[in-house]
């Protein structure tokens, strides 16, 4: 069975945002790259790619998401932060991968870096952006990764999470007029 996806090269590439933790499109799916990257753990965003068993012995999570703002997300936030957490803690290194990188799979990424990584999701945006430019969970995402951020600290942000939104907004409108 082949699949295949036409996706931005630039999207394509494996990045490792901290140590232990990367992230990356469908098409950097391959064994060259899990073995330079030492991957032992690819958790799979998806609904459209399968797990692809080309890539050996590497355990894997599929969380069968769409890239849509009506996704449910949230409850993998908390479950995939602290398996990436684990995984990371006991030496191993995990791959986050969707289509492009971009949306689904940054979105857990954020939640990881949000609870354990970074003092916000602000920070953690930032520091992902750095580390992958191309960064843009959809609106939908953004709502539940702020309301998982007042979750983990409820009497840090309010307003903050909320002018935060608010710009978000304002981008995502600005990009698409």
């Amino acid at each position: 069975m082949s699949i295949s996806f036409r996706v931005n090269p630039e999207y394509a590439k494996m990045s490792e945002i901290v140590p232990g933790l990367f992230i990356c499109g469908v098409s950097a799916l391959t064994p060259d790259d899990m073995k330079k990257g030492k991957i032992t753990h690819i958790i799979n965003a998806t609904t459209e790619v399968p797990n692809l068993r080309s890539l050996g012995d590497i355990q894997r999570t599929k969380l069968w998401l769409e890239d849509t703002p009506q996704t449910y997300i949230y409850p993998h936030l908390e479950l995939q932060s602290d398996q990436i957490q684990a995984i990371i803690a006991d030496g191993g290194r995990v791959l986050v991968h969707c289509v492009a990188g971009v949306s689904r799979s940054a979105s857990i990424c954020l939640a990881f870096l949000t609870k354990y990584r970074c003092r916000s999701l602000r920070d953690a945006y930032h520091l992902m952006k750095s580390k992958r430019p191309m960064v843009r969970p959809n609106l939908g995402f953004w709502r539940q990764l702020i309301a998982y951020e007042q979750k983990l600290r409820p009497s840090a942000l309010g307003s903050r999470s909320e002018q935060l939104l608010g710009a978000i907004s304002l981008l995502t409108l600005s990009a698409i007029l």
